[in-house]
């Protein structure tokens, strides 16, 4: 059975057991080029603002989006995603109609949910073997209708070598035995949890 699409980043807890970071919002510069959705990846920018992330973005990223704020004919609207190219005035930083984004810190003992695209791994065993490893992300424009990201995790990338996130676990083990009815090995789109591996916060890289 073919896996749910479900795009982008879901923080789903921490390593440590502890509560999911508070939720952090900063802005977006005016005429930013690129649209945001829900569940993309941010980096920092060096005027404190923050920008969809790259996987050339080492050390730079800083955390997953769970919601927007921006101003659309005179109002401000919470519907994701934000468009590409969307302008404020005044459109410095600070500005009272400021593009924002809502995102939880991928500190590196926050752990996500997240898609890999690929499916050359086709069976339970050679998923399983991936924990540990790391891997880049792939990026892509969100859903138009929906708001979500397209953000998947690159298993094309994995290696123990320096990537964006860490493979900490996949989506079905319980004490019950692996349980793969909705996580299928056979079809792409199969569910990791991951942690950050190029954070901007200490020790995220």
């Amino acid at each position: 059975m073919a896996n749910v699409t479900n795009g982008g980043f879901r923080c789903v807890g921490t390593l440590s057991g502890g509560e999911i970071p508070t939720p952090m919002v900063r802005e977006v510069a005016s005429s930013y080029g690129t649209a945001i959705g829900l569940g993309d990846v941010l980096a920092t920018v060096s005027d404190g603002t923050v920008a969809v992330a790259a996987t050339s973005d080492n050390g730079k990223l800083v955390g997953v989006v769970t919601g927007v704020s921006w101003v659309q004919s005179g109002r401000r609207t919470m519907q994701a995603p934000v468009p590409a190219t969307t302008v404020f005035s005044p459109s410095t930083v600070g500005s009272p109609n400021a593009t924002l984004v809502e995102f939880i810190p991928c500190t590196p003992d926050v752990l996500f949910e997240v898609q890999a695209t690929a499916a050359s791994f086709t069976t339970i065993a050679t998923l399983v073997a991936l924990i540990q490893e790391n891997c880049d992300m792939t990026v892509g424009t969100p859903d138009a209708t929906t708001g979500y990201s397209t953000f998947s995790l690159d298993l094309t990338s994995h290696n123990t070598t320096t990537f964006n996130w860490r493979i900490i676990n996949i989506v079905g083990y319980s004490m019950s035995g692996i349980q793969l009815s909705m996580n299928d090995p056979a079809s792409s789109r199969f569910s990791f949890i991951v942690a950050c591996n190029e954070s901007v916060y200490p020790t995220g890289t």
